[in-house]
Order: C-alpha cells, then sequence, then structure tokens
C-alpha cells in the first residue's frame, strides 16, 4: 500500500469523475500498488509525470485524499518570562515500525514585547505640622523586557513630596529587570502651618520609557496633632493567585507624651480587589470603633456606624476612636501616651 504526500490527490482538471488523479509528487506511487481513498482500496494502473491512474474512476463525493493521513496539534506553552523574539520548535514523526523512517518539521513562535507595571500599596498615615510621613511601596515590571520607569505624583493640597531608594537616595526614575520588583518610599512633607484634620490625597504614579506603560498608588495623610505612628502589614504577603483573601491590619500608637484626639486612621481598597463585605474590625485601649466608608473614592463618607460596613462598591474606609463611647469622635476621645491598637480589613484578589 502506498501512502501519498500530505498533499493528497485530487480530480484532474476539476473533473467530476474520472479514474486519473493529480498527485504533488509521484515518487511516491507505482503501478500495481494499492492506495486508499476514503476506506476503499484502488490499483494502480499507470504513474505519470504528476498523475496517478486508478483502476476504477472516483467521483468528488467519495472523498480525494490518497493514503491515510493522520494530524496532531501542538500547544506550545510560552514561559512567563521569554523575552521578546523568535523561536524555532522542531517536531518529529517516527515510525514504530521502522525507526529509520521520520520526518520533522519546523514551526516558529514569535513572542510580541509585552510592557506592564504594578505599583502597591495604597498607604495612610497621619503627620504633625512640619514634620513628614514616609510610605512604603513596591514597584514590579510585570512585562517581558527591562524598562526604566518615571515617578510622578500629584497632590491635592499642593504638598511636597519625595521619592526615595531603600537607601534615601532621591530618585526621579527606577530601573527593573523583567518580572523584577523593587521598593519605592515616599515621603511626605507635612507643611508647618497645616491645620489640624487636613487631608492630603497624593496620587503617584510610574510609567515605563519604553512602551509607556503605567500604573498608580494612592496615599492619605491626615494632618494630627502628637505624633501617631501608623505601621501597614498584609497576610498572606507576597504575591497572590486571583480568589486568594487578603487580611490588612494597620497598628497604631500614640509616641508623643501629650493625648491625641479626634483619632481617625483612613485607607483605601487596594486596585483589582474586592473589598470582603463585614470585614472591617480592630482593636482600642477603651471604649469601641467606629466605622465609615465610601463608594466614591473617598469624595463623600457614609455617617459613623458601630458595626463593620456591608454596603456595595466600597473604595476607602475609615476608622473612629471612639474612646470614651459616645458614638461620635471628637476632642473628648484622647489616646493616651503610649496607647495603641489596631484596625483591619479584608479584600478579595479579582480574577
Amino acid at each position: 500500500t502506498a501512502v501519498g504526500p500530505l498533499g493528497g490527490a485530487v480530480l484532474t482538471s476539476g473533473a467530476s469523475s474520472s479514474a486519473t488523479l493529480s498527485v504533488s509528487n509521484t515518487n511516491y506511487f507505482a503501478a500495481n500498488d494499492t492506495v486508499r481513498i476514503n476506506g476503499a482500496n484502488y490499483t494502480i494502473t499507470a504513474v505519470g509525470t504528476d498523475t496517478i491512474t486508478i483502476n476504477s474512476p472516483i467521483t468528488a463525493n467519495q472523498g480525494t485524499v490518497v493514503g491515510e493521513v493522520g494530524g496532531a496539534i501542538a500547544h506550545v506553552c510560552v514561559p512567563s518570562d521569554q523575552a521578546p523574539g523568535n523561536t524555532d520548535i522542531t517536531f518529529q514523526a517516527t515510525s514504530e515500525n521502522d525507526s529509520s523512517k521520520s520526518d520533522t518539521i519546523t514551526d516558529t513562535v514569535t513572542v510580541n514585547a509585552v510592557a506592564g507595571v504594578s505599583l502597591n500599596p495604597d498607604r495612610s498615615g497621619t503627620g504633625s505640622p512640619g514634620g513628614t510621613v514616609v510610605y512604603e511601596h513596591t514597584l514590579c515590571n510585570t512585562g517581558n523586557q527591562a524598562d526604566t520607569f518615571d515617578l510622578s505624583y500629584t497632590s491635592d493640597w499642593g504638598w511636597t513630596y519625595t521619592f526615595t531608594d531603600t537607601n534615601g537616595n532621591p530618585i526621579q526614575t527606577v530601573s527593573v529587570a523583567a518580572g523584577e520588583c523593587v521598593e519605592v518610599d515616599l515621603t511626605a512633607f507635612v507643611p508647618s502651618d497645616a491645620a489640624v484634620d487636613q487631608l492630603d490625597v497624593v496620587t503617584i504614579t510610574a510609567t515605563g520609557e519604553n512602551h509607556g506603560a503605567t500604573d498608580t498608588a494612592q496615599d492619605v495623610t491626615r494632618v494630627v496633632q502628637g505624633l501617631l505612628k501608623l505601621e501597614k502589614s498584609v497576610s498572606p504577603p507576597g504575591n497572590q493567585k486571583p480568589g486568594t483573601i487578603l487580611t490588612y491590619t494597620t497598628s497604631y500608637k500614640n509616641l508623643g507624651s501629650a493625648p491625641i484626639t479626634n483619632v481617625v486612621i483612613y485607607d483605601a481598597i487596594p486596585a483589582y480587589t474586592t473589598y470582603v463585605s463585614g470585614s472591617t474590625g480592630g482593636t482600642v485601649p477603651a471604649g469601641q470603633l467606629l466605622y465609615s466608608y465610601s463608594t466614591d473614592g473617598a469624595t463623600t463618607w457614609s455617617a459613623w456606624l458601630t458595626s463593620s460596613p456591608t454596603a456595595p462598591g466600597i473604595t476607602n474606609l475609615r476608622w473612629g476612636l471612639d474612646l470614651n463611647d459616645d458614638n461620635t469622635v471628637d476632642a473628648n476621645d484622647a489616646l493616651a501616651s503610649g496607647a495603641s491598637g489596631t484596625v483591619t480589613f479584608q479584600v478579595t484578589i479579582n480574577n
């Protein structure tokens, strides 16, 4: 039995019925060979320059492929960190009956250049007039090529901010290899004439110089009297899969020598996550925590609540330290020197 080339055989000159078939390579065939067409066997009676003649004519609806031809689909998985460019992949088929009979085919996979960046997390803190607040952020190059990212910011109240590396050196750009992350710190300089309870929202932006990939993060600073220290952490830490629930905890402590009143802690729901309904909580040295939320990026806020918010579409949260348990936060709620506690909330990473 002869097996035809992958080009198969077709009826000569578009005929509707013929015993003469056009083939792409007659070297595969000889007179008296048997060929199989759609499950039926035929005998070759003659071999021409580019045709074969079989012992009985066939029609178009009988099929035109000569021989038993099988196929396979190769799924090529491109590594997530694959650099841009062309990669040749060779496939080989070898006969199990005769290992000396084999053939190969080479396909070329082109990996396109992909640019991407992530800048996380959003943070919040408090500062005294004339003081500074430092916010730590992680910038990751999520593309498949090295890039240099320009750093910029916009401040609601026109405050001054500076970017620094982990050694405290001022920076305006940062170069990051594909798939790598670096820490970028942002220092807020609270004006000496800033009013207590003034709220400055700064949006920081990282923009790639190669292909313009961009991402933003947001820091919120509230002006307070005294010295309130905030430290934020997340569990589980590091990169996580979609669907993972993250728990954010902010610890607070009055490091000053005098009480701090009207303490309200702000935070934003991180980008690409969804707030877990009813997940806010925390601890206070006395009294209770009050809760409030925003669904429009901290432009407007709900009234104070005594239970965890459950509204849909929450973008920002705040906790009020109601230390005298009167369902409001005011000058009568004093956080004593050395007093501390925590506030928490949960989010789910979006798919």
